[in-house]
């Protein structure tokens, strides 16, 4: 017989999909009993009960019946969404994704979007930083500079003096221009980071 793959005969015995013959024979015993229209059952029970008995009690049926049910199942399932492509073609500019010109997902733009801000964000507050302490030694150099010359107790003095001042000028020059130069390269290297990774940002 052609077995109808919209009834589920495992559901009409209580049986398990992976029932073995001798499994199925039992279940089918006990719900013919439990329906035969001598114990208050309809002839319509009884019919689809030794229905599912005679499919999945064939092993050719069975096999049959359960591709068409496994074919029907996979033509049911909801097909996937297609995953982001983070291609080499992306806009560079973060202000892109705000166009919505952007591949990569909304929160990695915000991300690397914070990152950079908080970078330029410390760049800026470390040279304010040491622009006033560069402020504040010139200053002291300036007195020693004066000390030295106008004091006579410590006119001895005076050279190294100066020459500590110099010094405190020189540093203050250097310094930050070494410091930016490091950060720059930071932030390079963690761009060329981000470009290879997602393709550019």
């Amino acid at each position: 017989m052609s077995a109808d793959t919209s009834i589920d005969y495992y559901d009409v015995l209580r049986a398990r999909e992976d029932a073995t013959p001798a499994e199925i024979h039992s279940a089918y015993r006990r719900q013919l009993n439990a329906h035969h229209p001598d114990r208050g059952g309809s002839t319509t029970d009884t019919q689809r009960i030794n229905e599912a008995y005679t499919v999945l009690s064939d092993p050719a049926a069975r096999a049959t019946y359960d591709r068409a049910r496994e074919r029907e199942r996979v033509a049911a399932a909801p097909t996937p969404a297609p995953a982001p492509s983070y291609s080499a073609g992306a806009p560079t500019d973060p202000a892109a994704s705000d166009r919505g010109s952007s591949r990569l997902p909304p929160q990695t733009v915000f991300m690397i979007r914070l990152v950079r801000a908080a970078e330029a964000a410390g760049k800026t507050a470390f040279m304010v930083g040491w622009i006033l302490l560069g402020l504040f030694l010139g200053f002291v150099g300036l007195l020693l500079f004066a000390f030295g010359l106008d004091n006579e107790t410590s006119r001895a003095w005076a050279p190294l003096v100066n020459i500590g001042g110099l010094v405190l000028a020189v540093l203050w020059v250097l310094i930050p221009l070494r410091v930016n130069k490091a950060l720059s390269a930071h932030n390079a290297r963690a761009n060329e980071n981000v470009q290879r990774q997602y393709g550019g940002c």
